[in-house]
């Protein structure tokens, strides 16, 4: 049995079916909901990486631990402030992309995401957010993540306790006509407390 704060992570995360799967280059997944279809019309997604390090080398190969490691710290404020913008997506995300003044060195024909490596947060949400209610709906939502499931686990991480972080995880905000959901995912990437083979140091990176 589960922790409170590790039980309460499933309100945070995408429902999946556990009788449906489909395949692809022969692996098997299961399906998730569309979280899109809850939201209404005009739908528009911002995905916040979060993270001083978003791959760390004993969870992951050298190549793909070496190309986060130039990421997090050269190519995006991530080593510093904790978190990058990793997708824009919606009816207004060209007209918010044209008006970033920061320029990646990757951001060549259809990569423009490289863009938002180092683009002010403020701004994005300043434009992303187009009324107070949407504002007021995702803060809500912010805090009872930090509230049911962050601060209790890091509590439970520094007194020893059962605990999981997850690296490279994301926060997913999803707005719309009828209503504005925030969503963890990119959990594929869990650190167990209660699993011993991982060092402190590690440990402490992840979460």
């Amino acid at each position: 049995k589960f922790p409170k704060h590790i039980s309460h992570l499933k309100k945070f995360i995408s429902k999946f079916y556990k009788k449906e799967t489909c395949s692809h280059n022969n692996n098997d997944y299961f399906v998730l909901e569309n979280l899109k279809n809850s939201v209404g019309n005009n739908v528009q997604t911002l995905d916040i990486k979060i993270g001083y390090n978003t791959a760390l080398a004993f969870e992951s190969n050298m190549i793909r631990s070496k190309r986060h490691y130039i990421i997090d710290n050269y190519l995006s404020h991530s080593s510093k402030r904790g978190y990058r913008i990793e997708g824009l997506t919606g009816y207004n995300s060209a007209k918010i992309m044209k008006n970033i003044k920061t320029r990646s060195m990757l951001s060549v024909g259809d990569r423009k995401k490289y863009n938002l490596y180092k683009a002010d947060l403020s701004y994005i949400l300043s434009e992303f957010f187009t009324n107070r209610q949407e504002r007021i709906k995702c803060l809500t939502e912010l805090k009872k993540i930090n509230k049911l499931f962050v601060i209790p686990n890091y509590n439970a991480h520094i007194n020893g306790k059962e605990s999981v972080s997850f690296i490279g995880s994301s926060i997913l905000i999803i707005k719309g006509s009828k209503k504005t959901i925030v969503r963890l995912i990119d959990l594929n990437h869990p650190v167990w407390k209660r699993i011993k083979k991982n060092s402190k140091e590690d440990e402490h990176k992840s979460l």
